[in-house]
C-alpha cells in the first residue's frame, strides 16, 4: 500500500477536504484514499473521512457541505446511514414535498429498513442539496 493512503502527509497548502469538505491548513494531516475509491485525479481526504469516526458529528450544516462537494466533484453521492437518517428526520419537518423529494425520501426510508446506503445521481443530489438549503437553521 502506498505510504500516502496508509501514513498520509502533511497539508503544504490551505484547502477542503475531497469528499465531506471541512477545511484543511496547512500541517495538517491529509490522506490519499486508495485507487480503487478515486476518480481519475485521486482524492486527498481528511482523517475522519479515510478512517470512520464514530465521534464524528453529522448534523445539517456537514450535510450541506458534503452535499456541494459531491455535487461538484463527483459523479455521484452515496450517504452513510447516519446522513440517510438524518436526512430523513430533516425532509420529514420540511412543509409539502415535491413528487421527485417524496420519490427520494421513500428510497431513503427503504434503506434505512434494509441497512443499505443508496447511491444518488447529480439530479437527486442538487434536489437533496435545496431541500437540506432550506431546512439548514440560518
Amino acid at each position: 500500500m502506498d505510504p500516502a493512503v496508509r501514513f498520509g502527509i502533511k497539508a503544504r497548502y490551505p484547502g477542503a477536504c475531497g469528499l465531506c469538505g471541512a477545511p484543511v491548513a496547512v500541517g495538517e494531516r491529509i490522506f490519499q484514499l486508495p485507487k480503487k475509491r478515486t476518480g481519475a485525479g485521486g482524492r486527498w481526504v481528511c482523517a475522519a473521512c479515510r478512517f470512520p469516526d464514530p465521534e464524528r458529528v453529522i448534523d445539517v450544516a456537514f450535510l450541506v457541505r458534503k452535499l456541494e462537494q459531491r455535487l461538484l466533484h463527483g459523479p455521484s453521492y452515496t450517504p452513510t446511514m447516519a446522513e440517510v437518517d438524518l436526512i430523513v428526520t430533516v425532509m420529514g419537518y420540511v412543509d409539502p414535498l415535491e413528487e421527485g423529494e417524496l420519490l427520494i425520501l421513500r428510497r431513503l426510508q427503504e434503506a434505512q429498513l434494509a441497512r443499505r446506503c443508496p447511491t444518488f445521481g447529480r439530479a437527486k443530489v442538487a434536489t437533496l442539496l435545496a431541500r437540506m438549503n432550506a431546512a439548514a437553521p440560518r
